[in-house]
């Protein structure tokens, strides 16, 4: 595990030096405007650790500087301004990132996927976690439907989760969401207004839903598709993703062949506490004829297979219903975007999930599928102390059967180490999940599900840790 790994470099050990490949990006791979969002945990309050979530825009001049504006949440008042930076970048994508934001310094560490994404990992000594930034597109004005996914925790109690649609019409706003708690499910009509997007393609809203309940929020354009989230209402902490609606009125030949999906959330006993990644095969006409899952709940691994039902108004909300031997029956809401693209809650006793669902390109898979340089980004925690750990970094597949992990940076309960060198094995089935062996002092062992050749997500399958992320395969510049 990362944990092992970072205890074996603190005890003196020396693992290979990183495979340095031929020079693919520099610091000009970063170039232009970008809009980025990070979230994790913050060490040392009086209850041990909290939550945060901060989102923006910055100008990187491909030379190694940056300004922009943040916004950042911790569940006190929502902290605005500006930012200065500066960032560097090694040949295999590799670099840093350093941030003068209103009030604070923060280090990242960042893997460049493509000159039009970078993942991020946090590594200062009071804080961990992890997001991304991608290329911004001229603000544009928002208009028409937005499905979204949101996640809420008010500090010292409940988190929350909600999927549904914003219907924009100038500055006014109409909508439905399905919304979970743990052990609590519900459906709501709401209205809003909203301020369109300034220059640096951020804005706000103000939702209030048929109950009586208001939520506000900060948002930034990626493009004329895509929005981030970061809630702004003191006391809790949130953030969330917004794509435009398209293709309504949906039926349920909106949702056929394969697709893979992710859930991730909170726990009663843990923040964070549960990842669950999967695929399954929908026929379009209500059916998921075949299905498979591997999920981290409070650090116990599960692997089952499924199959269901779904129904798909012309809204694009769906209800799904999932059914394995021997487990609980898992009953979900998802919003589409399109029909390749949807939220979804899995509303539960015992946890509070939300995630995303994508179709799934180029199958069926094998070996092969998987060849070339991934950027990857994970994020979790190591044992039930708990220790938090992300990493960000490059892993080789061969197209055959080995993996190596050739350059990767690890925090790890504050401290920072950069790795590299290790590898193992690796197999693909036809359905896009592929097990790793065991890599030394990294993992006992890795679960993908692929989304196309280029992109997956992941989980570490180590019991007592909740650790989940994504790889997409690098296209240098």
């Amino acid at each position: 595990m990362f944990l092992a790994l970072l205890f074996t470099m603190g005890c003196g050990s020396i693992l290979p030096a990183p495979t340095q490949p031929k020079s693919r990006f520099s610091l000009a791979s970063l170039t232009g405007h970008y809009t980025y969002s990070l979230g994790g945990t913050i060490f040392g309050l009086p209850n041990g650790y909290g939550l945060y979530h901060e989102a923006g825009s910055f100008v990187a001049d491909g030379k190694g500087g940056l300004t922009g504006v943040d916004d950042f949440t911790s569940g006190t008042s929502l902290v605005s301004g500006s930012m200065t930076g500066s960032y560097t970048i090694n040949g295999d994508g590799t670099g840093t990132m350093s941030l003068k934001l209103p009030g604070r310094q923060i280090q990242l560490a960042l893997e460049v996927v493509s000159a039009g994404q970078i993942y991020l990992l946090e590594v200062d000594s009071f804080a961990a976690g992890d997001g991304g930034a991608f290329a911004q597109t001229s603000p544009v004005t928002l208009s028409g439907a937005y499905a979204f996914r949101f996640y809420s925790h008010a500090v010292g109690g409940a988190s929350s989760t909600a999927v549904g649609r914003i219907i924009v019409t100038g500055t006014s706003i109409t909508g439905d969401e399905d919304v979970a708690q743990i052990g609590t499910a519900s459906s709501h009509t709401f209205i809003g207004t909203l301020t369109q997007p300034d220059s640096n393609g951020r804005g706000t809203l103000n939702l209030n839903d048929d109950t009586g309940n208001s939520s506000n929020y900060v948002y930034y354009v990626i493009d004329s598709n895509t929005l981030n989230f970061v809630r702004s209402d003191p006391g809790v902490v949130g953030e969330g993703r917004g794509v435009a609606q398209t293709g309504a009125p949906f039926t349920n030949a909106s949702i056929q062949n394969g697709f893979t999906f992710r859930l991730g959330g909170d726990t009663q006993k843990y923040l964070g506490g549960l990842g669950i990644i999967g695929a399954f095969t929908a026929d379009g006409k209500g059916n998921i004829t075949s299905g498979s899952l591997d999920s981290i709940v409070d650090g116990a691994l599960t692997n089952e297979s499924f199959t269901g039902t779904y129904s798909v108004d012309s809204r694009g909300r769906a209800t799904m219903d999932l059914t394995s031997a021997g487990a609980s029956p898992i009953s979900a809401v998802a919003w589409l975007a399109n029909s390749t693209q949807a939220f979804w809650i899995a509303p539960a006793q015992n946890s509070v999930t939300a995630g995303s669902l994508t179709l799934q390109q180029g199958g069926p898979y094998s070996a092969s599928s998987l060849n070339g340089e991934y950027a990857f980004r994970l994020l979790g925690f190591n044992g039930q102390n708990p220790t938090s750990v992300g990493a960000v970094g490059v892993m080789t597949f061969d197209g055959n059967t080995k993996v190596n992990f050739t350059d990767f940076i690890v925090s790890l309960g504050g401290q920072q180490t950069q790795n590299g060198g290790v590898g193992g094995s690796y197999t693909v089935s036809p359905n896009g999940r592929v097990v790793t062996g065991p890599i030394s002092g990294v993992t006992n062992s890795m679960i993908l599900y692929l989304t196309s050749n280029t992109s997956a997500y992941f989980l570490l399958a180590d019991p007592g840790t909740e650790v989940a992320g994504q790889t997409s395969l690098q296209a240098p510049q």
